[in-house]
């Protein structure tokens, strides 16, 4: 019986295991800019696949990121432009 429950717990990881691998990869592209208070702001998708499945996670992602401030002659200065890709697991 001990090894009948081992070999059926074996088969079960082994099987959610292949079953749950991403059947591909979706990813989000967003633009950006970098307010005074370190915050990312005036946030914009660019492009993602599967169009209209991840943006709001990626966008809810990105609102809580921290960067560095940048700093002209002492000042801090508000950084445009920057992009990022968020990749996710499309699972099916």
């Amino acid at each position: 019986m001990k090894y009948l429950l081992i070999s059926f717990l074996s088969f079960c990881v082994i099987s959610c295991s292949v079953t749950s691998q991403p059947a591909e990869m979706g990813y989000v592209k967003l633009m950006f800019d970098i307010n005074t208070d370190a915050q990312p702001e005036n946030i914009q998708v660019i492009e993602s696949y599967p169009e209209g499945m991840f943006e709001q996670e990626a966008i809810s992602a990105i609102k809580q990121w921290k960067y560095q401030i940048k700093i002209v002659n002492g000042n801090p200065m508000l950084s445009e432009g920057h992009t990022v890709q968020l990749d996710f697991p499309v699972y099916k």
